[in-house]
């Protein structure tokens, strides 16, 4: 409009319709503030403003006598106004949201004609629609429009088998692209999406990035359903360390996310299955039946398994100490880390203790992470620092001296059921979960058979040792301990264990596993029970043998399981035996000459390939045998308790 002819009252600015320009009106009084005259057009797009000193670049419209300021896109004057802000028009009916615009995204169609913008707002912050109008102007109504995927040109002109990113938001988008993707969202946030922009992705492999909230999650789990069947694949990745409350690809890029690492989570992560077709926790049995299981993992040989909990019990004077630290140092010469809270000796009696037993200082420090005389509050805090101690050491083995030390630092009662759950709930589950293995020593008021305090203890660990004398040790002379089964939850470990410890004359002290307590290995480098497993599986000749048939055969030696899976375990590390489509074969075995062992023998499908390669510390050299007689009585005084 370029006269006053036909200008409404109410297309005029007034203390409730301010001009958007200069904020003025024509009922302003002097001394007031600024004064302006002008008005709004009929269809909202300009403002006249008389006021010259906004006008920058504008030239005085003579019928209007005001300086025509555009309110879309960029104005003449030099600045962006923002659609119709501060103004109302039409009878008082706003057809422009409020707000200051700052970016607009275009959507066009495939043949790349524009659609509609999203408008992006400031002050205050807001995201609209609009569509043009054929008339060079803006309609802010979208009844009747097709919506289609942002940036639809791009993802048409793109290579079918490379990932699409499904992004939450256009600014996202642009991040993508930015990465080197074909990204891509939908117009309205989160709660617009429609399943026809499935079809879009037909063909496809898709990644959905979304916000980290709520609506993120409910939005990437809408777009996964409706794309899953339709793209060739789909992931829904969640973005590592951006803020909760709706971070974004935007603040994963500023805080140096990269194209590689993307790509690095992207391959990392699993497809996306709808909830009726992910797994469910059951398990299948047949294989397991026919194949065999896998043995626990070892993490100290007869002693202490791998992400399992453990404790040791004893009367004073035992050994349960030096019995730890031996175990430690076991842990430590495989190069894994070991974490020691300690309650009971200090540093001076640990120091002297590893020195005495061989320690050496030059990496002790590197590996082992000894807390002495420190807290552990079982509290909710307590549990986020414990649990990120694990994290950062990520330690094989966590030992707490002791149970009942750190039960009643927290006023915790160690005949309470309750207590110790609380207890094991702070500290054991979080290890074990993380597969960290943990060891608890505990007392018993003088040699008995039983762990002191409630029975609660046992059902938090899944092993429980009994640790006795078996002939008494000093400084000065070496005597010997047993450890003595109570639980094995695996049923994997030996009914006992007998170690010698005593001075050895030199001023240091020994600790090692007695002989005949494990098999030793003779000359071909192979123990009795490897070499019996060696000799079964030979009789299978070139067409080898399943994990079951070569169980049974090595059963018929008189091995036992647990001996037969370590003895397979090694005979693989020393390329004795090789693996080949299910079956086990001797390297360099020929046709098979042997007896009815396994004449019947089931055909079946492939074997379980045996425990993860353990790289075990040298076993310490033995010390002389001892009188096993009194290990037998020991066993025979426990045979009522055992589990």
């Amino acid at each position: 409009m370029s006269s006053t002819a036909g200008v409404r009252p109410e297309q005029r600015f007034t203390a409730e319709r301010p001009c958007p320009i200069c904020g003025g009106h024509d009922r302003k009084r002097r001394g007031e503030g600024v004064r302006c005259y002008g008005f709004l057009s009929d269809d909202g797009e300009w403002a006249h403003c008389t006021r010259e000193e906004h006008a920058g670049g504008l030239e005085r419209n003579a019928g209007s006598d005001a300086y025509p300021h555009k309110l879309t896109g960029d104005c003449k004057c030099g600045a962006r106004h923002g659609l119709a802000s501060g103004a109302e028009r039409n009878g008082g009916q706003r057809k422009g949201p409020r707000g200051r615009i700052v970016e607009t995204y275009d959507y066009h169609d495939e043949g790349g004609e524009l659609l509609y913008q999203t408008v992006r707002l400031e002050e205050p912050k807001d995201f609209r629609q609009r569509r043009p109008n054929g008339r060079g102007g803006w309609e802010w109504k979208m009844e009747g429009v097709r919506r289609v995927p942002y940036r639809l040109p791009e993802l048409l002109a793109a290579d079918r088998g490379d990932a699409v990113l499904w992004c939450e938001g256009e600014k996202d988008a642009g991040a993508g692209a930015e990465l080197g993707y074909t990204a891509t969202t939908n117009a309205g946030g989160v709660k617009s999406w429609r399943a026809e922009y499935a079809e879009h992705l037909r063909g496809r492999p898709v990644v959905v990035i979304p916000h980290n909230d709520k609506d993120g999650s409910e939005y990437a789990e809408k777009v996964a359903r409706d794309c899953y069947g339709k793209a060739t694949s789909v992931k829904v990745v969640e973005l590592p360390g951006v803020p909760e409350g709706g971070g974004d690809l935007v603040d994963w890029t500023d805080a140096g996310g990269t194209a590689g690492d993307l790509r690095r989570l992207v391959d990392e992560h699993p497809e996306w299955r709808p909830p009726e077709e992910r797994d469910d926790g059951r398990v299948l049995l047949a294989k397991a039946i026919r194949d065999g299981v896998d043995p626990p993992a070892v993490l100290v040989p007869d002693v202490l398994l791998e992400g399992k909990a453990h404790a040791i019990y004893s009367g004073p004077g035992i050994g349960k100490t030096f019995l730890m630290l031996w175990l430690i140092l076991q842990v430590l010469a495989r190069g894994a880390p070991v974490i020691l809270y300690d309650l009971e000796n200090g540093l001076r009696t640990v120091a002297e203790r590893l020195r005495a037993m061989g320690a050496k200082a030059d990496r002790i420090d590197d590996l082992l992470h000894f807390y002495p005389h420190t807290s552990l509050p079982a509290t909710e805090e307590g549990r986020a620092m414990f649990e990120a101690k694990l994290d950062r050491i990520k330690p094989a083995l966590v030992c707490f001296d002791s149970w009942i030390g750190f039960l009643a630092s927290n006023g915790l009662d160690e005949n309470s059921a309750n207590d110790v759950a609380t207890f094991a709930s702070f500290f054991i589950h979080p290890a074990r979960k993380r597969d960290v293995a943990t060891l608890m020593l505990d007392h018993v008021p003088h040699e008995g058979n039983h762990a002191r305090g409630s029975t609660r203890k046992k059902d938090e660990v899944d092993v429980m040792w009994a640790l006795s004398r078996l002939r008494a040790f000093d400084r000065e002379q070496v005597g010997s301990v047993a450890l003595t089964r109570k639980k094995d939850r695996e049923g994997w470990l030996p009914q006992a264990v007998t170690f010698s410890v005593g001075g050895d004359g030199r001023g240091g002290i020994l600790f090692q596993r007695s002989a005949g307590t494990f098999e030793a290995a003779g000359d071909d480098g192979l123990t009795p029970s490897e070499r019996k497993c060696l000799d079964a599986l030979k009789t299978f000749g070139e067409i080898g043998a399943t994990a079951t048939e070569w169980e049974k055969a090595a059963e018929t030696l008189e091995v036992s399981r647990r001996s037969f899976y370590n003895a397979r375990g090694v005979l693989m590390q020393k390329n004795a035996v090789m693996q080949e489509k299910g079956r086990y074969k001797v390297v360099g075995a020929t046709k098979c000459n042997s007896s009815a062992m396994h004449q019947n023998a089931p055909a079946d499908s492939a074997g379980a390939i045996g425990a993860a390669a353990y790289k075990a510390a040298p076993i310490a050299p033995t010390a002389p045998e001892e009188n096993l007689d009194d290990l037998a009585d020991l066993l025979a005084a426990d045979e009522e308790e055992g589990e």
